[in-house]
Parts: structure tokens; C-alpha cells; sequence
């Protein structure tokens, strides 16, 4: 029942005039006459609702930082974070949208939600974050809204700056296809006659060229290029065929924009594939007619504009699945090819700058932290490096001795 009480903070006042319905009222700066500027709207939901729709209008209205008092975490995250752009100045994406409302729902609202954001310190913080069931995933959320109320004025002390310990479960590292692993999955696909093995082919290329799980998943035929280049050392030309990576493809997203500036660039299609490659898409190609009134150029455009990949990142998983049990081969994780490719690159001794380029990380230690995982022929061949160093330093060596010192190695 609706009780027509007003009801004031420092951020405005709110009065519920039937059930459900809500008249708030925000009070911001003067008018161009000298009165009061006075802003009201009418907001339909809980009271909760109301409170967190009167921190989002004292946000659009620029409330002075000493009016925020009052504010509660909840109001904050779901009236302002949610609607602000993230750190690139983008919205926030669906995925991660979903990740943070997760965490907000079932470990830090439960805590923290009706807390004052400005009173939130930093034990309060690092209590919510070791009393959750996924630490590392509530730091992330805590840190994120609790930095942008900083940066909004919201809150006075930077948070985080001392560290917070969120233990994460450990995971077998997955373990990427081998040289001849990778060869002999591409032999099988190419020699399938399996209609289901074609658009998978076509993702194990695209993957092993580099590209990542979303950018593979939202290739189109009008992304590959061909192009002439000049080869100076041989004096000979060199055909490419290479792909402009600017799009990314997610099941809460569907296309977007690629992860950031540095992952756009154009990736060289896989040597070994791109003969098949086009023989798949001549396979994908729908039938041409000139009935119904659509003309053949028409119909060809709208073709090259779909995704070749045409699936759901989630299908996707399991049909890779399904398709490495029918082949018999080792299972890794479709976003796996990507790590396959960047190890393939180090083990065939591809300069680190060029790794990084065509995979469109910024940093060369994203490379070998995270992607770049020597397999055991890579690390035999190492043992057998170190090995032959010490056989001549013991014998000598040809130069006369280890390192070009001239000392045998009773001297060293």
C-alpha cells in the first residue's frame, strides 16, 4: 500500500504515490532565473528500484561529491557502473555485464550491497572477497565498481591499494597439439567426406592461423584478400592470402568489434590450408538462382557477409569435441589452436615480434606466459643442446674449448 511519505537523503528525496510507483526528486545547480533546479521522474519497481534510480540521476546531473554520502553499493553498481564505459571507453559487454551481475548477486551484494560505498574499507573488501566461493573472480567485480566509484568522486580513498590474496583453483595446464599432432589433424579433415567435418576444417585453419576463438568464429568469405608482395632476397613475387581480423564473435554479443586497436591486423591464411579452405566455401556456397527476383550479385553479397564458422560458440565446443573422438585425435579446447599456433611459430624459430604481431598481443610476455607452451620435442631438443655443450667443453672442442676460451676442462 502506497504510504505518500516523503522520504530524504542527501542525493534527493523519493515518495511512493501508488504501489509500485515512485516519484523521486534530485536537486542539482541553479536555474538560468536563480530558483532551484529541481529534476523528478517516476520510476516503477521496489524502493531499492527508487534509490538506485536516485543515484543514477544525481549522476547525470553531476550531485556534488559531498551529496554521496548514503549511497549504497548496490544503488552505485546497478544505477551508475553498470551504464558507465569501461576503461576503454566502450560499453561494457554482455559477457562481462553478466560476470560482474553474478558476483553482485551471490557474493558481494549479500555482504557489502547496502553498505555506504564511501565507508567500504579496505578489510571490509578483503572479508567479502575470502568469504566467496570464487575469490578471484569477486576481486575482479570489487575491484572494478569500487576503482570506478574512485575515479566518479564516489568514494575518497583509492581501494586496492594494498593486495588482497584470492586464491584461485588450479587447472592442468592444457597441453598444445604437437607439430605432427597439428599436421595429422588437418590430413584427417581433408581426407573426410563427412559433411559435418567441413565447417569444422575450416576452424581448425583459421585457428591455427592464429586467430583467436571469437575472431575465427566471426570470419566471412569477404574478409580473406589476396596480394602480390615482392620478395627483395629471391627477387621473386609472392602470392598471400591473408584475412583482415576487425570483428569478434560472442554468444552474449553476437558480432562486435575485435578485443582492442592492436588485434586488428591481417593474418596470413595457413599454408597448408587455404587450398581447402576454398574448397570448403565452395562447398558452404549456397545454390545462385535468378528466381525470385534477387540478382546473382545480391545473392553473392549476401552470402560473402555471413560468418563462414556459422555457430554458436557453445555448439562449437561440442562439435570439436564430437570431431576429435569421430578422428581419434588428442582433445584440446577449440581456443587451444591458438596456443598450438604460437608454439608451432617459437619451435620453428619465427622472430618473437612477428609472433606477437600476427597474434595482436602488445606485450611479447603475453606470448610466452600464456600461449607459447614447448612441447616435449621442443624440450628433448633443448636437453640435447645443453648436452652437446658439455661434450665439448669435457673434449675440448674444435675451437679449443667452451665458449672460445682456449681452457680445456680441467682448467674450467
Amino acid at each position: 500500500m502506497a504510504t505518500n511519505d516523503t522520504s530524504r537523503s542527501k542525493l534527493g528525496s523519493k515518495r511512493e504515490v501508488a504501489p509500485g510507483k515512485w516519484v523521486i526528486r534530485v536537486q542539482a545547480g541553479f536555474r538560468a532565473d536563480g530558483h532551484v533546479r529541481r529534476v523528478s521522474r517516476t520510476v516503477y519497481g521496489t524502493e531499492t528500484e527508487a534509490d538506485i534510480a536516485i543515484a543514477q540521476l544525481a549522476q547525470e546531473l553531476g550531485v556534488s561529491q559531498a551529496a554521496h554520502a548514503g549511497v549504497t553499493l548496490d544503488m552505485y553498481y546497478w544505477g551508475v557502473f553498470r551504464d558507465s564505459p569501461s576503461n576503454r571507453g566502450k560499453p561494457r559487454s554482455k559477457a562481462s555485464l553478466r560476470e560482474y551481475d553474478g558476483q553482485m548477486d551471490n557474493y558481494i551484494s549479500p555482504v557489502l550491497g547496502s553498505t555506504d560505498i564511501s565507508k567500504i574499507t579496505h578489510d571490509m573488501m578483503r572479508s567479502c572477497i575470502e568469504r566467496s566461493g570464487a575469490p578471484a573472480k569477486t576481486k575482479t567485480t570489487l575491484r572494478a565498481v569500487m576503482r570506478r566509484a574512485f575515479d566518479d568522486g564516489w568514494v575518497t580513498v583509492e581501494p586496492f591499494r594494498r593486495r588482497v590474496i584470492a586464491p584461485k583453483a588450479k587447472q592442468a595446464p592444457v597441453e598444445p597439439w604437437s607439430i605432427p599432432e597439428a599436421a595429422e589433424a588437418l590430413r584427417r579433415l581433408a581426407a573426410s567426406d563427412d559433411r559435418a567435418d567441413l565447417v569444422m576444417n575450416a576452424y581448425l585453419i583459421l585457428g591455427l592461423s592464429g586467430l583467436r576463438k571469437e575472431e575465427a568464429l566471426a570470419v566471412r568469405p569477404c574478409d580473406l584478400k589476396v596480394t602480390t608482395t615482392y620478395d627483395f632476397a629471391t627477387g621473386q613475387p609472392t602470392v598471400s592470402e591473408y584475412i583482415e581480423v576487425c570483428r569478434a564473435y560472442t554468444d552474449e554479443d553476437g558480432v562486435k568489434e575485435t578485443k582492442n586497436a592492436h588485434s586488428v591486423r591481417t593474418v596470413p591464411v595457413l599454408l597448408a590450408g587455404r587450398e581447402r579452405l576454398h574448397r570448403i566455401m565452395d562447398e558452404l556456397r549456397p545454390s545462385i538462382t535468378v528466381e525470385g527476383g534477387t540478382s546473382v550479385t545480391e545473392q553473392v553479397r549476401e552470402w560473402s557477409g555471413q560468418r563462414i564458422v556459422n555457430m554458436r560458440g557453445d555448439n562449437l565446443v561440442r562439435a570439436w569435441r564430437r570431431m576429435c573422438t569421430r578422428h581419434d585425435l588428442r582433445y584440446i579446447p577449440p581456443k587451444a589452436l591458438r596456443h598450438t599456433s604460437e608454439t608451432i611459430m617459437a619451435a620453428t624459430e619465427v622472430d618473437p615480434l612477428s609472433i606477437m604481431d600476427l597474434h595482436g598481443h602488445t606485450d611479447l610476455g603475453t606470448d610466452y606466459r600464456h600461449y607459447i607452451k614447448p612441447g616435449l620435442a621442443e624440450r628433448e631438443k633443448a636437453a640435447r643442446q645443453v648436452g652437446r655443450a658439455l661434450q665439448i667443453v669435457e673434449g675440448g672442442g674444435a675451437d679449443g674449448g667452451f665458449n672460445g676460451t682456449g681452457r680445456d676442462a680441467e682448467t674450467l
